[in-house]
């Protein structure tokens, strides 16, 4: 075997020996100087390959590109120009047999052929600490380059693999990665080698730079503006001396970054987000953020052209003063030599209700680079992490498939192979924080920074493993390229509606120059505030846009010398819009009785207020009505009928209408609402009545549907009890708003450990000896049941009580579990549940309810109704707020036909509903008073 063909240690003199290349290659600057990723890269994209199995950590089960002439598995086979910036991989017990091959340009002979784990770590020139096998993971961020083909393959057991290469443009060229590596590539790999050795040291540390510090005092929810430079430069490091460690300082004080005297801030973080320590201070040290002592460190490169400054806003009210000491190092720099983009971050959080629902960690749009993530993730477990990350540049997606854990460095649901947490740190990145339910991690490519032209979004997915849902929040950092011209509309739409304001934002301009008018469409709009002369070559401005006209238009800024397009292409919709959200934890857009939605209504005059109106039902407001404020938005809660009968079942829009302006166009919601003329109950909601034998707590429970179900009933909240005694039992109150005809439907947790269920509802047998058990659940895991159904039972306008006993399973089960998730208690008014294998049961009809007559009618009405056999029957009519106003029958009667008459003298004119209900039918029919 050639020693091209083996991997192993060699000394200085083999380099010097080695043949030459130029000593400046493209591919090593954004790896040495992290200062270029706030230019345009040089290479056009990065690729990426991944593997693509299931289980808990991933591994390949075949789904590589096949086999090779030598039958070793191929991994990837990237066309070049390109450089491997980053390979990694994982396997709980590796063995000897699992090894690598690496093809640079000629696919028959390979360069390196080694074990698995000697390319982390162990030879030259894949050392520490560009190589790193902490955490169940083997990294490796030596550059390997390759001109024409990059090959990766390999042989033994199955794992889990990750990698990402720079592509460059075809004119580049290169040298291909030889062993032994020839000198110019040692003393450059050994540069960045001493760079990675250093991650707390800042870019641009060998230049001068000129200090900043402020050491002061705000009170409770001041503000304060706490540094500020004028110039040009580069802010190499910002850091902090924290006055208190804890989360909850760190989680309610809150930094804002402002560049250029842009008003709109850069970055406003809470100062855990900002500085990686989000669940309190921990030591670590990475290329962008980490701990020096006792003081935090941020040092992403920070260019800006003519100001810098940071406000500090404090939220901590105990102590009722925050001291703070906040610093920043800034090296002076003339305007031609100052990067290309400015540093710009967006928080981001969520709370998913549901595993494999998606949460959207990074978010940015226009021309940048996009250079990483710090995450948090509270209240769950480490297993819920195993779902995949979707990185996508200009709606392509370039890394997929490894997993959270593995994507921050930390493997097996953020532990070791040793069961311990995995609280590796590395410079570019690593797992900050593992404490009980809660995880702090972050993630800097800065060796594999992902360009993007017009838009880039990062999305993690929430695991199919565990319990617990998890509450996510992130803070993602990306160079952008600064417009001259940037507007900002109320809900970040990019478009307008009728008053909306609309924020200007101008740089680079001529100081002096004067804004006489914006136009849209030649249409000048109203300047609500700013304007005037241009200052600091900065313009600020903000219009109203019109109540008429729509369309796509430029917006242009009208000044003394002349005009600037704003923006070629500005959409604006003259007839207002309504957003609604259903306000539960539930998906599918669907609404129940009783129900509250949330409004939000844009493109109203200031003042004016809207009926919100479903089917024809007018959903009123909850508490004040309220009107437009002055970005012509009207925001509140409306509430859905709470008499199912009253409810519209239908999948339709909302529709919005002013009630004092004339004429104005109605608003008609983008999204469709479905309704059902049921009740739903959260058992977690319900309030709890009685308990006896135990401790009843709210827990978060798995939840049972797949991502391609179309169930919508799916919820991730119960109520668990667990008992040892026969008998022991939890009650739960729930209100039924119209007297009617009802059937409970129940929904509990199957479990490993989960005994016998009894149900009352009043104290009335409505379910007995329920199994809900699954054992092939392992103990503690627990799914959702099917439906368990009760029985029809009339229940008035009032508030009942649901009952809930457990008995053991077997006569030995010391331990027996009730786990209670929902109720949805289905009305006699509803025509289909959807998704649900059963309908409402057929009824025996023996009775029939004649239309009243007259109807309608002025003083009275008759009411006929017939039976085919004796039944105890009961007529009663109510009115349209579910209130009985009358009740003519209440008695056992032989077949026969019967009638009623129907006065009410202080009724009021109206439509009010006759009902004739038997033990196992229920007819009801409208009359119409007229006075």
């Amino acid at each position: 075997m050639t020693m091209t063909q083996s991997l192993r240690f060699f000394g200085v003199l083999l380099i010097l020996l080695g043949g030459g290349v130029a000593s400046a290659q493209v591919y090593w600057e954004p790896l040495l100087r992290r200062e270029n990723l706030a230019e345009p890269l040089a290479y056009e994209r990065i690729e990426c390959f991944s593997s693509s199995g299931t289980g808990i950590t991933n591994l390949d089960r075949g789904n590589y590109l096949g086999r090779d002439e030598f039958e070793w598995n191929i991994l990837c086979d990237l066309e070049g120009p390109g450089v491997l910036t980053e390979f990694g991989w994982t396997r709980r017990n590796p063995g000897d047999q699992l090894r690598f091959r690496i093809f640079a340009d000629d696919t028959t002979v390979w360069d390196v052929q080694a074990r698995a784990d000697s390319l982390c770590g162990r030879v030259s020139p894949f050392l520490p600490p560009l190589a790193d096998s902490s955490a169940g993971w083997y990294w490796n961020y030596a550059p390997v380059p390759f001109q024409e083909r990059l090959r990766i393959t390999y042989v033994g057991n199955t794992m889990a693999y990750h990698g990402c290469a720079q592509i460059y443009d075809d004119g580049v060229s290169f040298a291909s990665f030889r062993l032994p590596v020839p000198l110019p590539y040692f003393l450059k790999l050994d540069t960045m080698q001493s760079v990675w050795s250093q991650p707390a040291r800042p870019a641009l540390w060998n230049r001068s730079a000129e200090s900043l510090f402020t050491d002061s005092t705000l009170a409770a929810y001041a503000t304060a503006e706490m540094l500020q430079f004028e110039g040009a430069g580069v802010v190499r490091r910002l850091w902090l001396i924290p006055q208190d460690t804890t989360r909850s300082y760190l989680d309610r004080t809150v930094a804002k970054i402002y560049f250029d005297h842009n008003p709109e801030p850069a970055i406003s973080a809470q100062l855990g987000m900002l500085f990686g320590c989000s669940e309190g201070v921990t030591s670590y040290a990475s290329a962008f953020t980490g701990r020096i002592g006792d003081t935090l460190y941020f040092q992403p490169v920070m260019p800006f052209s003519t100001e810098f400054r940071v406000e500090i806003q404090n939220n901590v009210v105990t102590p009722n003063t925050n001291r703070i000491r906040i610093g920043a190092e800034i090296v002076e720099l003339e305007s031609d030599d100052l990067p290309e983009y400015r540093l710009s971050g967006n928080v981001l959080s969520n709370v998913p209700t549901r595993r494999y629902d998606g949460f959207r960690a990074a978010e940015f749009s226009g021309r940048g680079t996009f250079i990483g993530t710090f995450l948090e993730i509270d209240n769950t477990t480490g297993a819920v992490l195993e779902g995949d990350e979707t990185l996508t540049a200009d709606g392509v997606v370039v890394r997929a498939g490894v997993g959270t854990p593995e994507y921050f460095n930390g493997s097996y649901n953020w532990l070791a192979p040793n069961g311990q947490p995995a609280l590796a740190r590395h410079y570019a990145h690593g797992v900050v924080t593992v404490t009980n339910n809660d995880f702090a991690a972050y993630r800097y490519h800065v060796s594999d920074a992902v360009p993007f032209d017009s838009s880039l979004t990062l999305d993690f997915e929430v695991g199919a493993w565990g319990h617990l849902s998890g509450n996510y929040r992130s803070l993602s950092l990306a160079y952008v390229e600064p417009p001259r011209y940037a507007v900002r509309d109320q809900d970040s739409s990019r478009s307008s509606v009728g008053g909306e304001i609309l924020a200007i934002f101008g740089r680079g301009l001529v100081n002096g120059r004067v804004l006489n008018r914006v136009l849209w469409n030649e249409m000048p709009l109203e300047i609500v505030s700013g304007g005037g002369a241009v200052a600091d070559s900065v313009l600020f401005v903000r219009v109203r846009a019109p109540f008429t006209s729509e369309g796509i238009a430029p917006l242009v800024a009208e000044f003394n010398d002349g005009r600037e397009t704003i923006d070629p292409s500005w959409m604006h919709r003259a007839v207002p819009n309504v957003e609604f959200r259903v306000l539960r934890d539930e998906i599918d857009g669907f609404a129940f009785a009783g129900d509250t939605l949330s409004i939000v209504l844009r493109g109203y005059p200031q003042g004016e207020s809207a009926r919100i109106i479903f089917e024809g039902v007018v959903l009123p407001w909850a508490g004040v009505t309220p009107t437009a404020d002055g970005n012509g938005i009207i925001r509140g809660l409306v509430t859905m009928p709470p008499e199912p009968e009253l409810l519209p079942e239908a999948r339709a829009r909302l529709t919005a209408e002013a009630v004092s302006v004339e004429g104005f166009p109605d608003a008609l919601s983008d999204e469709y609402l479905t309704s059902v003329r049921l009740l739903r109950v959260e058992i977690e909601r319900m309030p709890v009545v009685a308990v006896q034998g135990g401790t009843v707590t709210e827990v978060c429970a798995t939840d049972h549907s797949s991502p391609d179900s179309l169930d919508p009933w799916g919820r991730m909240l119960a109520m668990y009890m667990a008992c040892d005694t026969a008998g022991e039992n939890v009650s739960f109150r729930f209100i039924v708003n119209t007297s009617g005809n009802y059937r409970l439907n129940y929904f509990f947790g199957e479990s490993h450990d989960a005994g016998y269920i009894r149900i009352k509802v009043n104290n009335t047998p409505d379910g007995d000896s329920i199994l809900v058990q699954e054992f092939a659940l392992p103990d503690g895991v627990w799914e959702r049941s099917d439906t368990v159904r009760g029985q029809w039972r009339f229940l008035e306008a009032d508030t009942h009580v649901v009952t809930f006993s457990a008995f053991p399973r077997l006569q030995s089960q010391t331990i027996f579990e009730l786990i209670l998730d929902q109720i949805i208690i289905e009305s006699e008014f509803h025509q289909e549940i959807p998704s649900w294998g059963e309908a409402r049961p057929e009824v025996i009809a023996n009775a029939e309810l004649l239309p009243p007559y007259p109807n309608p009618f002025n003083a009275s009405a008759r009411l006929k109704f017939v039976l085919d056999n004796p039944a105890q029957v009961r007529l009663e009519v109510f009115n349209l707020l579910g209130q009985r106003v009358l009740t003519l029958a209440d008695e056992f009667l032989a077949a026969g036909v019967y009638e009623r008459e129907f006065s009410c003298a202080e009724c009021a004119s109206g439509l009010y509903l006759a009902r004739l209900s038997l033990p196992n039918v229920v007819m009801t029919r409208k009359m119409l008073l007229i006075k």
